[in-house]
């Protein structure tokens, strides 16, 4: 009976090898990515994981005993590599990349010192990361990789039936919710939370087969907003026939557009509006400045403007995969990214013309147009994006901008100084920067821009990187202490509006490290991305507001105070100094508002006002529709076809 046992042991060796190689990986990532051990979500993971792992092992039993040894040792690498670069993926940006190699790769290629920090701060994770490497190095020889062919093949066909039928009759079970695992599988693509509930082999097999085969979102189109005009109000809408429109078209994604804008509430036009009328503005989206840098001694001008800012007391920017150009995107269009792993966020704008974007409206009004970045033009085709945008004028590093910008070192102080000249005698200007002095890493090595600001911070009870932070922050106060001077003294300053967001927090730092600077805890998942919004004008009056926004508000915002006619129903983001309703939503869909903050992967609610028993999930459908409506909007250049059809 012994000698039995032990032939079969030998015979599945190799199978049980393999299976519990990826059960062991699956495990690892979820811990030490999601931080618990959910044993309900890894029975879901185990399930799953099993049918790979068999057909794995039916690749792998297929041939002679060499070329099986051969073809084990190549799908443990690949695995490995699989589990351990998405764990540092994940580290960095709080998601899980897809097939699309290329763009993964250009990202990394952005932050690899701080990928090699990332290794060596979870150098255990790696290691038992690729333990199941190290045995099959060691042990290969006690593995089984002779088969009967024949017999092989039934058993392997055999036993993947039954556990894929099996993983597949369990997500059958409960489908009335959102985010169920089904809708995961099925329906919605949502990399992060089906890695979290089926597993990361799962999520990026779906991933595989979706960009293989196309994929379209089955998206149930969902608000819990009803379009109702009080005829004694004014609201920010135009007169725009979308059942006129829906007759110009077979497209049924363009008539769900229409019909979701149609049947939107506006939002109401108030006391704020035209506020900032004819005024110059000055909109700089700011490389990972985070709120707790701004101080009185360290970043004056920063502090200044943002005490005597608009104040907005619960202003988050949250990080979507795609970083800078996520959050650049998110700003400038007041839609929501792409939660999916890209890097064309921007360039796959181009050939969709908003008339309401900045740009467009001010330019229509007689504005001269200005943008300029102290980095290369080609790094998320700004180069082409710029032009896409009609600016009258655009520079970059690479045109003579700034002297210098390798490695993210460009001084956002010698492009103000460089730029200014090109607008300060227009008659009206709007002037768009993006910064990069403030871009990791923080090590006073690797940095020039930190190097030349040392001086200031040297002395502070701070860690190293935090005093590198703040250095590269210093000279983003300079560029603003430069702007504000010559402003003034061509008596353009009380003309003019200055408007400052981050692109997203410091992610080269961990959450625990901000904790050194600010009051609140910033490893929260939610207080994380919470940041300051500058919206500053010499003479504004004093105005507050404690609605839950983000920078998909920005756009409509600024429309609003400057008296723009535009139409609120066209973005997803809202006038956050209006009486509508606003929502912070984050990359995994989890987000958080007056009522309190729903966390996607911990299925959980966290409550701050009374709600009914329906809210949650009436809210999760609202931010899935809002992230299906904002994709939509880009695949079928849905403003071009309304534009073309409406006269603004």
């Amino acid at each position: 009976m012994k000698e039995k046992i032990k032939k079969i042991l030998k015979n599945y060796s190799l199978l049980l090898f393999i299976i519990i190689s990826m059960l062991y990986l699956e495990t690892i990532f979820h811990i030490f990515c999601f931080k618990k051990f959910d044993f309900l979500n890894l029975i879901n993971i185990y399930l799953f994981t099993i049918p790979i792992s068999i057909i794995t092992y039916f690749i792998s039993s297929l041939f002679n005993k060499k070329a099986n040894k051969v073809l084990t040792f190549i799908f443990t690498i690949l695995y490995t590599l699989l589990f351990v670069s998405q764990f540092i993926y994940f580290n960095l940006f709080n998601a899980i990349y897809g097939p699309n190699s290329i763009a993964f790769v250009n990202q990394v290629l952005v932050v690899l010192n701080e990928v090699f920090a990332t290794i060596l701060q979870n150098w255990y994770v790696i290691l038992l990361m690729i333990l199941p490497l190290i045995f099959l190095i060691v042990f290969n020889n006690k593995l089984y990789f002779e088969f009967n062919k024949k017999k092989n093949i039934i058993i392997s066909i055999i036993y993947f039936i039954i556990f894929y039928l099996v993983s597949i009759l369990s997500i059958n079970i409960n489908k009335n919710t959102l985010y169920c695992n089904y809708n995961l599988y099925y329906k919605i693509k949502q990399p992060v939370l089906t890695s979290n509930n089926l597993g990361l082999t799962t999520s990026f097999r779906l991933e595989v087969q979706r960009a293989i085969f196309g994929f379209k979102e089955q998206a149930i189109i969902s608000s819990n907003e009803k379009l109702n005009i009080d005829e004694n109000k004014e609201y920010n809408m135009m007169d725009i026939n979308f059942d006129y429109l829906n007759t110009l078209t077979k497209d049924n994604d363009i008539m769900t557009l229409n019909n979701f804008f149609q049947n939107r509430q506006p939002t109401e036009k108030n006391e704020y509006t035209g506020l900032f009328k004819d005024k110059n503005l000055i909109f700089i989206v700011a490389e990972s400045l985070d709120k707790s840098v701004i101080s009185k001694d360290i970043t004056p001008t920063l502090y200044k403007l943002s005490k005597e800012s608009i104040q907005f007391n619960n202003y988050y920017v949250p990080l979507y995969p795609g970083s800078t150009g996520a959050g650049e995107y998110m700003t400038g269009w007041g839609l929501l990214a792409s939660n999916v792993a890209k890097l064309d966020q921007l360039s796959q704008t181009i050939g969709n013309n908003n008339e309401f974007r900045l740009n467009n409206s001010l330019k229509k009004l007689g504005y001269k147009t200005h943008a300029y970045h102290d980095y290369y033009g080609y790094f998320y085709h700004r180069d082409e994006y710029f032009k896409n945008d009609n600016y009258d004028d655009y520079s970059f590093c690479d045109t003579g901008l700034v002297s210098s910008c390798e490695e993210f070192r460009g001084s956002d102080l010698e492009m103000i100084q460089n730029s200014i000249k090109n607008y300060i005698n227009d008659d009206k200007f709007f002037t768009y920067y993006l910064t990069v002095s403030g871009h990791g890493s923080y090590s006073y090595n690797e940095s020039s821009i930190i190097r030349k600001n040392y001086d200031k911070v040297k002395n502070l009870s701070y860690s190293d990187d935090i005093k590198g932070l703040l250095a590269s922050n210093i000279e983003l106060d300079k560029a603003l202490e430069y702007l504000v001077k010559t402003l003034e003294e061509n008596n353009l300053l009380d003309d003019t509006v200055i408007v400052i967001t981050p692109d997203h927090y410091p992610y080269y730092l961990k959450p625990n490290q901000f904790n050194e600077l600010d009051s609140e805890d910033r490893t929260d998942k939610f207080l994380l991305h919470h940041q300051n919004l500058i919206i500053w004008n010499n003479d504004n009056s004093n105005i507050a507001t404690d609605k839950y926004i983000s920078n998909i508000d920005i756009l409509p915002t600024i429309l609003n105070l400057f008296g723009i006619e535009y139409d609120s129903r066209l973005f997803i983001g809202r006038d956050a100094l209006s009486n509508s309703p606003s929502t912070v939503i984050l990359s995994d869909q989890s987000w958080i508002n007056e009522y309190g903050s729903y966390d996607t992967v911990e299925d959980s609610f966290k409550e701050k006002k009374p709600v009914d028993s329906n809210y949650v999930e009436s809210m999760n459908q609202t931010i899935n529709t809002y992230f299906s409506i904002s994709n939509m909007i880009q695949e079928k250049k849905y403003y071009n076809f309304i534009f073309e059809n409406i006269k603004v």
